[in-house]
């Protein structure tokens, strides 16, 4: 993926949407971040008494609003070679809309 989002044309806006580890901020992301100046990314966090209180597992992928990916797999090797995950590829317009709206709620609330 990596690779992939770095031949990825510096026209092309790319979001991400994450929440931190407990470690802090995602080190790939952020070293990618550092070689692309079309890359822009967003961490989710609300704790109280120092706990999470939400979670985002659910992976979304919407490409240039005309298509959308949405499933449970995480982007590792064990998500995609060994566990039983579950996703979906839709061009149905409808469908994309009503998420490029959830979606830029979400991410304009940050």
């Amino acid at each position: 993926m990596i690779d992939y989002l770095r031949g990825v044309d510096n026209d092309v806006n790319i979001q991400f949407l994450t929440v931190p580890s407990k470690y802090g901020n995602n080190p790939v992301l952020e070293r990618l971040k550092q070689s692309m100046k079309n890359l822009e990314i967003k961490y989710m966090f609300e704790s109280k008494d120092e706990i999470q209180q939400f979670q985002i597992h659910a992976k979304i992928i919407i490409c240039d609003e005309s298509s959308i990916y949405l499933g449970s797999a995480n982007f590792r090797d064990t998500s995609i070679l060994y566990n039983l995950e579950s996703g979906l590829v839709s061009n149905d317009e409808k469908l994309i809309n009503e998420y490029v709206s959830i979606y830029d709620d979400i991410y304009s609330a940050i």
